[in-house]
């Protein structure tokens, strides 16, 4: 029979279209022997188009077409009143039914005047995907969807067998009944997912892919959320383990490695979800394959899944422990460093990895950034379970950075003197010339004073040295003059200032504004009376020192007749810069008189006023 007879193209009109539309007519086989109508409405770029084949051929090769053709009707009482009206089926469908009716057919497909699909061929209408050219289709299995449609499945019996051990068994011949009719019925799993686990398993992950829009889809009405999605992985994990369909596992499973797209996912899900679902992928086997790809590729999304397994326990807690990638993120820092984002602060999560008995893991951590300050690192040190990272060498010297210098993380340290002598030394320790490489203001100088002994033991005399004369007056008003080692200090530290203010020069010279600074004009009234009560001072001592102050202004003559002299010198001699000069001194003399005023004022209110 040459191709003309096989295959013949007519064109005509339509009866059933009021609009006088062009209907491709194509006919595979004898046209006398055309028992098979179907019919196709056409698309926008696309003519309405009827295909003709034998009935008899079609059906053999389709358990669901014979049941949309007859029914319950006898098949021998309904075979003449065909092909009749025919079949409407959707215009998608049209190439896959040409490939198949011209191959069923036997028409070459050189000879076929639209386009044609490529296996697999997916019939939409009557539930039918075929793996494998149609005419080696020879075992067939059946599954349900979740909408109450048994779907068919065609496939070419030997790829099947040598791909699954389990069908090679199944499909023997003379063993089983299903060997004999080359036919399987599955009635636990979903035809969807059976789906995707054959064409993984013959065509491969990047065919899965394309064909996905077109698989058996999930029943009305049923929500397609990120939890249905991922258990519809993990059946289809679970299937090719129960059927030892070993490449779609693998392929499988290297696409969950990759984890695209369904890790942030997995991070945005509630706990009670997530557990259920950890719980699954650790029953399939597939947690402990995947969750080191996990933690390595998606660190910044896997902080709260993996502290959601450490905090589950048994064997979901066990599984990140025995996983060399998730112990790798743990140790690197960079765990830690992501969970300060996420819900649970880090402590709770230090907690948790101290309840587990994995702290030591920590030992070789690559990152302390996730202890932002002294108070994170106050916190670790409150709590017992958390003490053996004291002992980690990383630790300590993390500590040694100035944003955790605070009086209250020292007080902390008291039980670890070792320690606490390390770490003042870093924040407060002099260099090499003999600078203080952290001055204190004075407000935090006097809670450091009042909170850490060996920081007055050590360190509190460089921090008063370095101290303004306003600053240490703001410190003695404050500072707990009655500790011994402070009123000690304080006192070393006024009689040097009453040593500088005693000499004879500073009253016969002007002095810049900040030569003349002294730390007497600085105090109060309130100052004042408590270095009278703590006797910082004598009698004496106390009133020289402000009565040197308030007569200053009075030598204002002598150093005047002095400035003149200074003055005449340089007129003389073109040496120095006149204005200048005047300026500067007439500056320290202004401050001399306000300096002056200051200490009248605090003598006063420390007569009369009540501390406060």
């Amino acid at each position: 029979m040459d191709s003309r007879k096989q295959q013949e193209v007519a064109t005509s009109t339509s009866e059933n279209s009021g609009r006088g539309a062009l209907m491709v007519a194509e006919c595979f086989g004898p046209p006398d022997e055309s028992t098979l109508r179907l019919r196709f409405p056409g698309a926008q770029d696309a003519d309405p188009c009827e295909l003709f084949g034998d009935v008899s051929v079609v059906c053999s090769f389709s358990q669901n077409l014979e049941e949309r053709l007859f029914g319950d009707t006898e098949a021998e009482v309904f075979l003449d009143a065909l092909p009749g009206e025919g079949l409407q089926m959707q215009q998608g469908d049209l190439p896959a039914w040409r490939r198949i009716l011209a191959e069923l057919h036997d028409t070459p497909l050189r000879d076929l005047q639209g386009p044609v699909a490529a296996p697999p061929l997916c019939l939409q209408d009557i539930a039918v995907i075929c793996f494998c050219a149609p005419t080696v289709a020879d075992v067939r299995l059946r599954a349900p969807a979740t909408s109450g449609v048994v779907w068919e499945f065609l496939c070419d019996g030997k790829a099947l067998c040598d791909a699954s051990p389990f069908f090679a068994a199944a499909l023997r011949k003379n063993c089983w009944l299903e060997g004999r009719c080359q036919e399987v019925r599955f009635m636990e799993e979903d035809a969807r997912t059976w789906s995707r686990a054959l064409l993984l398993q013959l065509h491969g992950s990047a065919e899965e892919r394309r064909f996905s829009a077109q698989l058996p889809v999930l029943g009305a009405g049923t929500e397609c959320g990120v939890t249905e999605l991922i258990f519809a992985e993990i059946r289809l994990v679970a299937l090719c383990k129960k059927y030892l369909l070993t490449r779609s596992e693998q392929l499988l499973l290297q696409r969950l490695r990759e984890g695209s797209g369904l890790v942030p996912k997995l991070s945005a899900l509630e706990e009670q979800d997530f557990v259920k679902i950890a719980n699954q992928l650790q029953l399939h086997g597939v947690l402990p394959v995947v969750l080191g790809s996990w933690c390595l590729s998606y660190a910044a999304s896997m902080a709260r899944p993996l502290q959601l397994l450490l905090a589950a326990g048994g064997k979901l807690s066990q599984t990140v422990l025995d996983c060399t990638g998730a112990v790798a993120y743990i140790a690197s820092g960079r765990f830690l460093c992501a969970s300060k984002d996420s819900r649970e602060p880090v402590l709770r999560i230090l907690l948790l990895l101290a309840e587990r008995g994995c702290l030591d893991l920590l030992q070789k951590c690559q990152r302390w950034d996730w202890l932002d300050s002294a108070d994170d690192a106050w916190q670790v040190l409150t709590e017992d379970s958390l003490m053996p990272l004291t002992q980690l060498p990383a630790f300590r010297q993390e500590l040694r950075q100035l944003r955790f210098c605070s009086p209250a993380l020292a007080e902390a340290l008291e039980p670890f003197p070792r320690l606490l002598d390390d770490l003042l030394d870093a924040w407060f320790g002099e260099g090499e010339e003999g600078e203080v490489s952290l001055s204190l203001a004075a407000l935090e100088l006097v809670s450091w004073a009042e909170r850490c002994a060996r920081f007055r033991q050590s360190f509190l005399r460089a921090q008063l040295r370095e101290l303004s004369p306003k600053a240490f007056a703001s410190f003695s008003r404050t500072a707990p003059l009655d500790q011994e080692e402070i009123g000690y200090l304080v006192q070393q530290r006024l009689q040097a200032s009453l040593k500088s203010l005693c000499q004879a020069p500073g009253y016969l010279r002007m002095q810049s504004p900040q030569d003349a600074g002294s730390s007497f004009a600085e105090f109060d009234g309130p100052v004042l009376r408590r270095i009278w009560r703590f006797r910082l001072l004598g009698p004496l001592e106390l009133g020289g020192a402000l009565a040197l102050v308030f007569v200053r202004p009075w030598f204002l003559p002598l150093r005047l007749t002095m400035l003149g002299l200074d003055l005449l010198r340089g007129l003389m001699s073109w040496s120095i810069p006149t204005y200048s000069l005047c300026r500067s001194r007439l500056a320290a003399e202004s401050h001399c008189f306000c300096e002056a005023a200051r200490v009248f004022r605090a003598v006063i209110a420390a007569a009369f006023d009540v501390e406060t």
